[in-house]
C-alpha cells in the first residue's frame, strides 16, 4: 500500500496535470511558485491566433518559441483566452486575447500566486487576499456584480487565503484554516455547494477540508486534508469516473470511491490516458 506521502505526491501530480493541460484549451489553471522556473524564460508553442503565446505575433508555432520580453518567472498559468506570468519582483503580466506582447497587470504587487481561467484572472498577494479582472457575466471575479473588469477588483468577503483555482466561468480558494469557498458559475454543480444557483460572492464548500485545488472548464478536484481526492461539477465526458455520463455532481465525491449508483467508467479510451481516474477534466471534457 503506498504511504500517505507517495499517495499525497501522485494526487498532486494529477492535479498538475490538469491544470497545465485544460487550463489552456478551456479555461482553468493556476500557479504558485514553481522552483524550476525561477530565473528562466517561458517558452510556448500551438494555436497564437489571439496572441496567446506572447511572441508578438498571431502565427502558429510548431515548436517552442519564446514569450518575449519576459525573465525571471516564477510561475505561468494558460487560460482559455490569455496567459500570465508571474515574475519574481510579484508583478504579474499578460498576454492573448489579441494582445500580442505581454503587459504588466496594473494595481498587483506582492503577488504569490496566479490562476487563469476561461476569461478571468485571478491573483493571491502575500496579504493573503485575491484580485480579480477580465470577463465578468456569470459573478467569477467575486465583487457582487456581473461586471467585466479591464483591471484587477479586490474578491468580496475573502480573506486568509492560502491557494486559488480558476475554471471556464468559476473560481476556488482554499482559506488558511483549509476550507473551501467557490463564486461565479455553477450549471454543472462545479462550486460545489449542492446547488446549481450562481454565486456572485464566495460560498463554502460544505464539509470539505483541502490542501490542494485546481479547475478545468467545468470541473474542480482538490485532495482533502486526509489526502484523499475529491470532484464536482460537469461529468458530461466521465471526469469524474462517474458512468453514464451526466450533466454535473453537485457535491465533492471521492474519486474512486463513488456513490454505488455511480460506478466508475470503463471507456478503454479513458484507459489511456495517465489521470484514467478522471477522465479528461485536464483536457476540458473532450474524449
Amino acid at each position: 500500500m503506498l504511504s500517505v506521502v507517495s499517495r499525497l505526491a501522485a494526487i498532486v501530480a494529477l492535479l498538475f496535470a490538469v491544470a497545465s493541460c485544460g487550463g489552456s484549451r478551456n479555461g482553468g489553471g493556476s500557479a504558485g511558485p514553481d522552483p524550476y522556473l525561477l530565473g528562466r524564460v517561458i517558452q510556448g508553442w500551438g494555436a497564437n491566433d489571439r496572441g496567446q503565446l506572447g511572441d508578438g505575433s498571431n502565427l502558429q508555432r510548431l515548436t517552442p518559441t519564446p514569450v518575449r520580453a519576459l525573465d525571471n518567472i516564477r510561475a505561468v498559468a494558460a487560460g482559455g483566452a490569455g496567459s500570465l506570468a508571474l515574475l519574481t519582483d510579484g508583478t504579474v503580466w499578460q498576454w492573448g486575447a489579441g494582445q500580442l506582447l505581454p503587459v504588466q497587470v496594473p494595481g498587483l504587487s506582492g503577488v504569490t500566486a496566479i490562476a487563469a481561467g476561461g476569461a478571468h484572472y485571478l491573483a493571491l498577494t502575500s496579504s493573503h487576499q485575491v484580485y480579480a479582472w477580465g470577463a465578468g457575466g456569470s459573478g467569477q471575479l467575486g465583487d457582487a456584480t456581473t461586471t467585466n473588469h479591464a483591471t484587477p477588483v479586490q474578491v468580496n468577503n475573502l480573506t486568509n487565503v492560502l491557494a486559488i483555482a480558476a475554471g471556464r466561468a468559476h473560481s476556488v480558494a482554499i482559506r488558511t484554516d483549509f476550507s473551501l469557498v467557490a463564486w461565479g458559475a455553477n450549471d454543472k454543480g462545479q462550486l460545489g455547494d449542492g446547488t446549481t444557483t450562481e454565486r456572485l460572492t464566495p460560498v463554502a464548500v460544505p464539509g470539505l477540508k483541502a490542501i490542494e485545488v485546481e479547475s478545468s472548464a467545468d470541473t474542480t478536484l482538490a485532495v482533502t486534508t486526509d489526502v484523499t481526492a475529491v470532484g464536482w461539477g460537469a461529468n458530461n465526458a466521465c471526469q469524474l469516473g462517474l458512468n453514464p455520463p451526466q450533466s454535473g455532481e453537485y457535491a465533492p465525491n471521492a474519486l474512486g470511491n463513488l456513490p454505488s449508483d455511480h460506478p466508475p467508467c470503463q471507456s478503454s479510451r479513458l484507459g489511456r490516458r495517465r489521470w484514467m481516474l478522471v477522465g479528461e477534466v485536464g483536457c476540458g471534457g473532450g474524449l
